[in-house]
């Protein structure tokens, strides 16, 4: 199966539309990709927020990262559902946490055990290092595509208009 990294700031809701609109594009393909969306936490993504805000993208995120353990179908769900919520004005806190999760099935209190797990932490940093080694030159967001999907993919993001949404589209082996 291949493969594509969506890069995005985990905040903004011009990253929500491109997040359903891959979603979309990826279903519609042939033979789907593994679709990862990777909100990505850097001085870039936390530039205008401040201090509170910036802990509250965090265990955003790294809840976000906890609930792949569900799949990451569900994962996606529980990203975007965050980032629609936050947007619309919503305290991200233990409440909006819980209804997320009774939303998607998944119990409270398994969701805190893989919450507290050192091992979610690492996964996190993990993603983060990968996410730092393909930003370096390009902004967010950011689309890798494995190579030899690039020419297949093209007419379905140029169709959506993600092009026009300023994605850099970069082409790696992954």
């Amino acid at each position: 199966m291949n493969e594509m990294l969506l890069f995005i700031e985990p905040l903004s809701m011009d990253a929500v539309d491109l997040e359903e609109r891959l979603i979309t594009i990826n279903s519609q393909l042939v033979e789907p990709n593994k679709l990862r969306l990777i909100p990505v936490i850097n001085i870039q993504t936390l530039k205008n927020v401040d201090y509170q805000m910036g802990q509250v993208l965090y265990q955003f995120v790294l809840d976000y990262q906890a609930v792949h353990i569900w799949g990451a179908s569900k994962a996606r769900q529980f990203l975007l559902a965050g980032q629609k919520a936050i947007a619309a004005g919503a305290v991200y806190n233990e409440q909006l946490v819980i209804k997320m999760l009774a939303d998607l099935a998944i119990n409270w209190d398994e969701f805190l055990i893989e919450r507290n797990d050192p091992a979610n932490r690492q996964g996190l940093m993990r993603k983060q290092r990968i996410a730092q080694s393909y930003i370096k030159e390009n902004t967010l967001p950011l689309l890798v595509i494995e190579n030899e999907q690039t020419d297949q993919l093209r007419p379905f993001l140029e169709e959506a208009a993600l092009i026009d949404l300023e994605v850099a589209v970069q082409d790696a082996i992954i």
